[in-house]
């Protein structure tokens, strides 16, 4: 009888392009806690804030490495796997903050806008955490407006379009004729 080796293989990196690694590190960053809880990893809020940048690194790696695996053992695409479990306003606000693209749409085409920037072998995000203060809070207020662009609202204010104020006053004159 031949015994089995009791050397266990070592866990093998999932193999995907450095450029989609680059892309995943770039939407994790700043969406940690979403990231962990749709992959089940626990990580405290409390942790988040009291560690310091070598933890946070190495938490922000270990959620990259998480959605590698999660790509290959399902056999997905980095566009799959996009539409399959992020919303569409957290992809459209990574659109106009991180890539500075068009953040309208639905998940699938979010999901192919960001694909093919990722797919790009030169893909490098522009927010690499070098940013001025100045920066970070133009584009959390870009971010804001995206969002309320993305939910409906209108981050500049209502407004009405020429033909809805020619009918409204149409129907102010006959109002005013008909009860005079």
């Amino acid at each position: 009888m031949s015994r089995r080796s009791s050397r266990r293989q070592q866990a093998v990196k999932p193999a995907i392009p450095p450029n989609i690694e680059r892309g995943l590190a770039s939407l994790v960053d700043g969406n940690e806690i979403l990231v962990a809880s749709m992959l089940s990893i626990k990580t405290s809020k409390k942790d988040d804030d009291d560690s310091d940048d070598d933890d946070k690194a190495a938490k922000r790696s270990a959620l990259v490495t998480a959605l590698a695996e999660c790509m290959t053992m399902n056999h997905l695409s980095a566009e799959a796997l996009l539409s399959r479990f992020f919303t569409a306003s957290v992809l459209g606000a990574y659109c106009i903050t991180v890539l500075g693209v068009s953040g309208k749409g639905n998940e699938a085409t979010l999901a192919a806008r960001i694909g093919k920037k990722w797919s790009r072998p030169d893909f490098v995000t522009t927010t690499a955490g070098n940013n001025t203060t100045a920066e970070i809070d133009k584009k959390k207020e870009t971010n804001e407006n995206a969002q309320k662009t993305i939910i409906g609202e209108s981050p500049i204010g209502k407004r009405r379009s020429p033909s809805t104020d020619a009918k409204i006053k149409t129907a102010k004159k006959r109002r005013s004729n008909g009860s005079a």
